[in-house]
C-alpha cells in the first residue's frame, strides 16, 4: 500500500495555539488524571487487542486513549504510529483528534473516507496527518462512564469500512473496559489498604507483646521474642498486616515501626536476657535498621524466617556481619518447615536455629520426629549454634525435648505472649552454658 510522505511531527500542532504534550513533559492536567490512568492494564493484553483491531480492519495504526483533565492521553499505540506522529503517553487537547466528536455524536464511528465527511475534512489533523479513514468507538466502563476511546486510522480511504467493523471494535473495547474495571477495583483496594497501614502508623496502633524463651533445665527466661499486635476495629493476624503492607509498598516502614516498638521494652527486660525481633532480610540490611538497634546491639537477636527469600547471600551476610561484630545475634526462624532448611542455614551461619512447631508438635509420641530432631541437633551442634524449640504446648513435649537434648524453648506451655513465665526460677548467671555440645545464650557476651 503506497503511503503519502510525512511533513514531520513538528508540523502537527493543534489549532488555536494549543500544544501537543510529548511523553516525558509535565502538564497542569496531570493532577486531574483518574486512578484508571495511573493503573494501566497489562500491556501485553492491550497490545494484543490493538493488533487484532488493526489487522482485522487493515489499517495503519490502532490506539486507545483516555479522556482526562481536558486532554486526550494516548495510553497505548500499535502499528505505524510515526505516520500520524502518535506515541504512548502523548497528550493532546480533546478536540484535536476525532474521538471526542465521535463520542458526542458529531462524527460517526466509521468514516470510510474523511474527504466525504464535512466535519472530519475541516479538521486540521485530517490534512496534517493525511488521515484517509477512521473507525473509533467509546470505551465505556460498566457503570456508564466514558473512559476514553479505541480507534484505528489509515492513510487511505477504505469504502469497505462499515457497521461490521464498528461491532468488532465495540467488542474489543468491552474487553478493554472490563480489564480497566478490574484494575480500578484493584487500585481502589490498594489505596484502601495503604490508608489502613498509614493509619496504624500514624495513630500508633502497632504494639508489642513479649513471649519468653526459657531454659528447659532451670525454667529461667534467657530471652524474649517481640511480637507485633495491631489494635483497632479490624482485628487481623499480624502476618496479614505485614503481608498487606509489603503488597502496597509499605512493608519496610511497618517493619521498622515494629522494631521501634519492640526496642521500647529493652530496658525493662530482666538482666542477662536478650530481645528477639522479627525482620525480613531486606529490612535487616538497611541503614535504618542498623541505626535503630545501635544502642542495644548486644542485646538484640534478629529472627529471619527460612521462608523469606534472600536474593544475594553474600550481600546479606556482609550487612548482618557488621551488626554481629557489634554483638547482635542472628536466628533462623521456622527451621524444618521447608525444603531449604539446611542450605539456608549453611548459607547464613546463624547463632540460633529456631525449630518449627511442625517438628515439635507431639514429639513425645512420634518416634520419627524424635529421630529427625536428633539429627538436626547434631547438625546445629556442629555449626556451633543454639537450638530453640518453638510451639511447646504441653509438659510432655517439654520433657521429651529435654531428654533429646534441646535446652531452650518457647510456647504456650511456658507463657503466652504478654504473660510471665510460669514457675520460672531466678535467671541463671550471665555465662555461656554448654550441655551435650549444644550451647545456650543467656545474653550476648
Amino acid at each position: 500500500m503506497g503511503k503519502a510522505p510525512v511533513s514531520g511531527c513538528d508540523g502537527l500542532q493543534p489549532a488555536r495555539g494549543r500544544t501537543v504534550t510529548l511523553p516525558g513533559q509535565s502538564t497542569p492536567g496531570d493532577t486531574a488524571l483518574t486512578a484508571l490512568a495511573l493503573e494501566a492494564p497489562a500491556r501485553l493484553l492491550v497490545d494484543d487487542i490493538l493488533e487484532a483491531a488493526r489487522e482485522y480492519l487493515d489499517m495503519d495504526v490502532a490506539f486507545v486513549a483516555e479522556f482526562a483533565g481536558g486532554e486526550q492521553v494516548f495510553r497505548h499505540v500499535a502499528g505505524d504510529a510515526a505516520l500520524f506522529c502518535l506515541s504512548s503517553e502523548l497528550r493532546t487537547p480533546l478536540g484535536w483528534m476525532y474521538c471526542q466528536a465521535m463520542t458526542e455524536g458529531g462524527l460517526p464511528e466509521a468514516i470510510p473516507d474523511t474527504a466525504g465527511n464535512a466535519l472530519a475534512a475541516a479538521m486540521e489533523i485530517t490534512t496534517e496527518a493525511h488521515i484517509g479513514s477512521y473507525v473509533g468507538v467509546p470505551v465505556s466502563l460498566p457503570d456508564g462512564r466514558v473512559w476514553g476511546s479505541m480507534a484505528c486510522l489509515s492513510r487511505r480511504a477504505d469504502h469497505s469500512v462499515g457497521k461490521r467493523d464498528v461491532r468488532f471494535m465495540r467488542m474489543l473495547a468491552r474487553i478493554y473496559a472490563e480489564q480497566l474495571e478490574r484494575e480500578e477495583r484493584e487500585a481502589a483496594d490498594r489505596r484502601e489498604k495503604r490508608a489502613q497501614i498509614r493509619a496504624v502508623l500514624r495513630e500508633g496502633r502497632l504494639i508489642t507483646v513479649l513471649q519468653p524463651i526459657v531454659d528447659l533445665i532451670t525454667g529461667a527466661a534467657v530471652g524474649f521474642e517481640a511480637l507485633a499486635r495491631f489494635e483497632g476495629e479490624r482485628p487481623q493476624p499480624p502476618d496479614i498486616w505485614f503481608a498487606t503492607a509489603e503488597a502496597v509498598g509499605l512493608g519496610r516502614e511497618l517493619e521498622l515501626a515494629a522494631v521501634r516498638s519492640a526496642l521500647e521494652h529493652v530496658d525493662s527486660l530482666p538482666p542477662d536476657t536478650y530481645l528477639a525481633v522479627n525482620v525480613s532480610p531486606a529490612t535487616a540490611m538497611t541503614a535504618e535498621f542498623a541505626g535503630l538497634i545501635e544502642r542495644d546491639t548486644d542485646r538484640i537477636v534478629i529472627e529471619v524466617t527460612e521462608h523469606a527469600a534472600i536474593g544475594d547471600y553474600p550481600q546479606f551476610n556482609s550487612s548482618v556481619a557488621r551488626l554481629r561484630f557489634r554483638g547482635m545475634r542472628y536466628a533462623v526462624d521456622d527451621a524444618g518447615a521447608g525444603f531449604a532448611t539446611f542450605s539456608h542455614i549453611l548459607s547464613t551461619k546463624p547463632d540460633i536455629v529456631k525449630l518449627d512447631i511442625s517438628l515439635i508438635r507431639d514429639i513425645h509420641r512420634d518416634l520419627a520426629r524424635r529421630a529427625l530432631l536428633h539429627g538436626l541437633l547434631y547438625f546445629i551442634e556442629q555449626i556451633n549454634a543454639t537450638a530453640v524449640a518453638e510451639g511447646v504446648e504441653t509438659a510432655e513435649e517439654a520433657e521429651a525435648l529435654k531428654r533429646i537434648g534441646v535446652h531452650c524453648a518457647q510456647g504456650f506451655y511456658f507463657a503466652r505472649p504478654g504473660e510471665q513465665v510460669r514457675s520460672a526460677t531466678a535467671p541463671a548467671a550471665p555465662q555461656l552454658v554448654r550441655r551435650r555440645g549444644v550451647r545456650i545464650l543467656p545474653l550476648a557476651q
